[in-house]
């Protein structure tokens, strides 16, 4: 892929990509400087790529934030105190409200 960290960096700037959580707590985005109720969300979340804060929270991110946090043992399960199964995860529906830099999204 690369043959050193120089031609990664060229190659790929946008890795890696590491999320942040925590509990939900109140926050006022950064961006847009409203404030994100700890009762409108289920986790807080921040994305690093490419070493800089995203100012969004990517789809791609949230998809994988979402899925981890019905599997059993992971951090995100452990923060949101979720034990649901997957089956339950699609049968139900069930989204999670991600608070993120510019607001917040999830049902």
């Amino acid at each position: 892929m690369a043959k050193d960290e120089k031609e990664a960096l060229k190659k790929f700037p946008n890795l890696p990509k590491f999320v942040f959580v925590s509990e939900p707590r109140d926050f006022y985005s950064p961006i847009n400087g409203k404030l994100i109720k700890k009762s409108e969300i289920d986790l807080v979340a921040r994305v690093i790529t490419g070493g800089k804060l995203c100012k969004i929270f990517p789809v791609t991110s949230g998809i994988a934030t979402e899925v981890a946090t019905c599997i059993p043992g992971t951090i995100l399960a452990e923060v949101i105190g979720n034990s649901m199964k997957k089956e339950e995860f699609f049968e139900k529906e069930k989204r999670i409200r991600i608070g993120h830099p510019s607001g917040g999204y999830g049902s």
